[in-house]
């Protein structure tokens, strides 16, 4: 065994250097003791702390260089802010055309006749399609986040699920400043606001068809009976997030 431990010692002179190591102690008040005393000075640019779980680190992102790992976690940090941007498109189209089919039929004739074909097999549809797809899509995020996070440099499993919990607490519910759950931003103004829009455009072009451009756009408007209208459309949106509530 000694001759074995000698050959190891001699030997290390031709391997590569790692920027990381272990050290272990005979007790461990010892290596609390030496992790709390070296916290925060990092004594020639190293960092002492203690080690976690062989199991939960990331063994992949040790060799990571710091300067590569704080590109990483800029870059990736950026990707996050842009994908939850980018989330309100398809979380609007979601909104316009999938709680609410008719609105798709308004501007697709052909589609707009097969709903009135079969009514009910739609409104069934309707009700399933959309928290389906976000659900399905809610499932796949995290899965996504955590491959960004350890892209970043996260150094263990533990670190890199709590990045992932900060991030979908971020993108589901985008804490304001004044508003107890950002999630009325994301969901209810965003998403309802939207299919308000989007109903109205609709019976604005519904009367102007009807009518063979005849009446004027600001008379169409005018018509358009707008608190009514509202009101129909939170009501159709509501049952949208019953179903959803329901699937998550």
């Amino acid at each position: 065994m000694e001759g074995q431990i000698d050959a190891a010692r001699q030997a290390l002179s031709s391997r590569k250097t790692t920027q990381y190591g272990f050290v272990s102690y005979s007790t461990i008040p010892s290596a609390h003791i030496v992790a709390k005393t070296n916290k925060g000075k990092h004594i020639q640019g190293t960092s002492v702390f203690l080690a976690t779980r062989p199991s939960d680190i990331l063994w992949k992102n040790l060799a990571i260089p710091k300067p590569r790992r704080k590109t990483n976690r800029i870059i990736g940090n950026l990707l996050f802010f842009l994908l939850t941007i980018a989330w309100t498109v398809p979380n609007a189209l979601i909104a316009t055309f999938v709680t609410n089919l008719y609105n798709l039929g308004v501007f697709w004739p052909a589609f707009g006749a097969e709903l009135n074909r079969n009514p009910k097999l739609w409104a069934v549809l309707q009700g399933f399609l959309g928290p389906i797809i976000l659900a399905l899509f809610f499932l796949l995020l995290p899965t996504v986040m955590r491959r960004l996070t350890a892209w970043s440099g996260a150094l263990t499993k533990s670190e890199r699920e709590k990045s992932v919990t900060h991030k979908l607490y971020f993108f589901l519910y985008q804490p304001i400043e004044g508003v107890a759950d950002g999630s009325v931003l994301n969901n209810i103004l965003i998403f309802t606001l939207f299919g308000i829009v989007w109903g109205f455009i609709a019976q604005v072009y519904s009367v102007q068809t009807a009518t063979g451009n005849t009446q004027s756009l600001w008379q169409s408007i005018q018509d358009y009976h707008i608190l009514d209208n509202i009101s129909h459309a939170i009501i159709q949106t509501s049952s949208f997030w019953i179903m959803y509530l329901i699937a998550r």
